[in-house]
């Protein structure tokens, strides 16, 4: 669960203000490579993954929100909701090329603008790294606790050997810490 899984989990990091944490727990739902897992934030939210489309799902590449005012469903440019839970929202279209006009448009701005564009290299990392932990969480078939501030499972040293792993000689990295 890499590749497309980073495209929806940035989005829901952005829109839970968690572009710089990561969970701090994580557990299969459902047992192999495309069960559901769940993952706690240490502040209590809860992010629900779902393996591969199911009727009962209403998405294939995106996230539903669940709120106390409503549900908001996100994905491949659509936006999807009640109007109250819209407001502020940017518009349905913009002009250019395709689905990609949005993320072409944010660059140039962050290019004129000197500010960071929405998905910057620490945001695709982080949401690369919820992919991962993921696919380790699937692999070992358990509950793991996670820092995300150390980037290490906490005291679980098989798990932290699927964090790394050896490297070709020649091309290692220095030791942290």
């Amino acid at each position: 669960m890499t590749g497309w899984g980073t495209h929806s989990l940035d989005q829901v990091h952005c829109a839970l203000g968690k572009d710089d944490t990561g969970p701090v727990e994580i557990w299969p739902e459902e047992p192999g490579q495309e069960g559901r897992v769940t993952m706690r934030y240490a502040d209590g939210t809860l992010l629900r993954l779902v393996g591969k489309k199911r009727p009962e799902d209403h998405s294939d590449l995106g996230a539903i929100f669940h709120g106390e005012n409503g549900t908001l469903e996100i994905k491949r440019g659509l936006l999807v909701g009640d109007a109250e839970l819209r407001k502020g929202a940017p518009p349905d279209t913009i002009e250019g090329p395709g689905e990609n006009a949005w993320h072409i448009q944010n660059f140039l701005n962050a290019v004129r603008t000197r500010k960071a564009a929405n998905a910057d290299a620490e945001v695709g990392h982080r949401s690369t790294t919820v992919c991962c932990l993921v696919n380790i969480c699937r692999d070992l078939g358990r509950r793991l606790q996670w820092d995300p501030v150390k980037e290490q499972f906490v005291n679980d040293a098989e798990a932290n050997l699927h964090v790394s792993r050896p490297r070709r000689k020649g091309y290692e990295l220095p030791a942290l810490g």
